[in-house]
């Protein structure tokens, strides 16, 4: 190849930058094997080996005549041809690490071809071009997209290269967007709504059996109101900030309306404090619990009120939190959300608190005797639970206030993402390092690369845009770093 000239995808979604990386007569520096990784990940290529298995086709039918491979003009940039030639043995590795997400980095990595065999001239893409594909449209309209009338040999490729995603972004089968389901939806404000409900009514139970246990099963019930306040709250302060993925395009153009820069994190702070408020009152709550006990062993009588009513609607409050908590767990079954899986793990909880508190309270009143022990001491664990399960929230959040460490896990996946899913990782010699640390509720990844010495600035530019894009935009991550460097230019600690 006599000249330089990259593709790159700036913004991982379809946007072309093309830069020429050098103009003298010389090769590519871009290599078909993996990039070397750190030794902490040393573990995702042990065992492996690539092994071709895929037998392209050698003739190019993109023209009105026959002619070789090598003369297609798709291969004429030789950017798409860097491409084309790591395609199989990145896909290869990606079969064989052990991660969640490689369906989505191939179906990025997918988009990421077909937009740069649209943009190179070639008499099938102008006969498809009616139906080239228009991503906006398609995430409003939930429409699909239409098979090529008659598909060039790269094509063809690509199908024996990604068959799943090759059928899911063409039409054999229908493209699936991060959506709510109607089902999904209607649970959640069925969730909500209920909270609110059946405080009311255990609240009312309280009021007419004095009992510690109902008091500590709806202190935990108001707590799941409060909570949602408490993060409605947070949510609405963080909108004051910059919105998630938009922080290098804000901060780059100067905005001194925004005055918090990561306001997000007051939907950390804001649990950490309610964390810190309802551990406090599980304290005092077990405390009293203990002072019942206390009083009854020295003869006191304690007298509760568990008739028919407050047996009807804690009874009442079991069944339909345990409705909601299966049809919840069916639901995302069928499509995650995060909601959801909030409100499945509450209802799941508030089941058995509510069955411990009606067991303590009826067991008190009916048996009286030795049971009347039951009452607190149901109240007790239900204290204890209350205080446990908040200290633990209270302990997270502080580990992701103060940057907490993903696990291997998550780095793993990064790593992947990095290796696989950007064209540009072709010219990706050596990955330093890759740390990912919590900030808030969200994570922080800094990467350290090292790329061919050729590379111009304008082209190192590039990859560090499209990396720092690309990871800016999973859910989960609030900022990407990349810092570059090459043989010639490395940092010495």
């Amino acid at each position: 190849m006599s000249v330089y000239q990259v593709s790159f995808l700036s913004n991982g979604l379809g946007e072309v930058v093309s830069q020429n990386f050098n103009t003298q007569d010389q090769e590519t520096e871009y290599s078909v094997d993996l990039p070397k990784i750190p030794f902490n990940f040393k573990h995702l290529l042990t065992g492996y080996k690539y092994e071709p298995k895929i037998e392209y086709e050698q003739l190019c039918d993109c023209g009105k005549l026959l002619v070789p491979r090598a003369q297609c003009p798709h291969f004429i940039d030789p950017a798409f041809r860097a491409l084309f030639e790591v395609l199989e043995n990145r896909l290869q590795h990606l079969d064989f690490v052990d991660i969640s997400s490689k369906r989505d980095i191939k179906m990025k990595l997918f988009q990421q071809v077909i937009n740069s065999i649209q943009r190179i001239p070639c008499c099938v893409n102008q006969e498809n071009s009616q139906i080239r594909k228009q991503n906006v449209v398609l995430q409003i309209d939930n429409k699909q997209q239409k098979l090529p009338n008659r598909e060039c040999h790269i094509f063809r490729d690509l199908k024996r290269l990604f068959p799943i995603e090759y059928n899911e972004y063409f039409n054999e089968q229908l493209i699936q967007f991060k959506q709510e389901s109607k089902c999904q939806k209607m649970l959640i404000i069925l969730s909500f709504s209920s909270n609110i409900l059946l405080f009311g009514l255990k609240f009312a139970v309280l009021l007419i059996s004095k009992s510690l246990s109902i008091l500590a099963s709806t202190m935990d019930s108001a707590t799941d109101i409060l909570c949602g306040f408490v993060l409605y709250l947070a949510l609405k302060l963080a909108q004051r900030g910059i919105k998630k993925g938009m922080y290098q395009r804000i901060l780059h153009e100067n905005q001194t309306l925004v005055q918090y820069i990561y306001a997000q994190r007051y939907e950390t702070i804001g649990v950490l404090i309610f964390s810190t408020i309802m551990a406090t009152l599980a304290v005092v709550l077990f405390g009293e619990s203990i002072n019942y006990i206390i009083n009854i062993s020295q003869g006191d009588q304690i007298s509760i009120q568990f008739g028919i009513f407050p047996i009807s609607i804690i009874g009442f409050t079991i069944v339909l939190k345990l409705f909601l908590w299966c049809g919840c767990s069916l639901a995302l079954k069928k499509g995650f959300n995060l909601s959801l899986q909030a409100y499945r793990d509450d209802h799941r909880i508030d089941t058995f608190t509510n069955i411990i508190g009606l067991c303590g309270a009826a067991l008190t009143y009916y048996l009286k005797g030795k049971f009347i022990y039951c009452d607190p001491i149901a109240s007790t664990i239900l204290s204890i639970y209350i205080f446990m399960h908040w200290l633990l929230i209270c302990i997270c959040q502080i580990k992701n206030l103060v940057g907490h460490k993903s696990c291997q896990r998550t780095l793993d996946e990064y790593i992947c993402r990095l290796l696989h899913q950007f064209a540009c990782s072709i010219f990706i010699t050596e990955v330093q390092n890759l740390v990912s640390y919590t900030s808030g509720a969200l994570n922080v990844i800094e990467i350290h690369i090292k790329v061919p010495c050729k590379i111009t600035l304008v082209g190192a530019h590039s990859i560090c845009q499209s990396i720092q894009n690309g990871f800016e935009e999973l859910d989960g991550v609030e900022r990407c770093y990349v810092h570059i460097e090459t043989e010639e230019c490395t940092n010495i600690f």
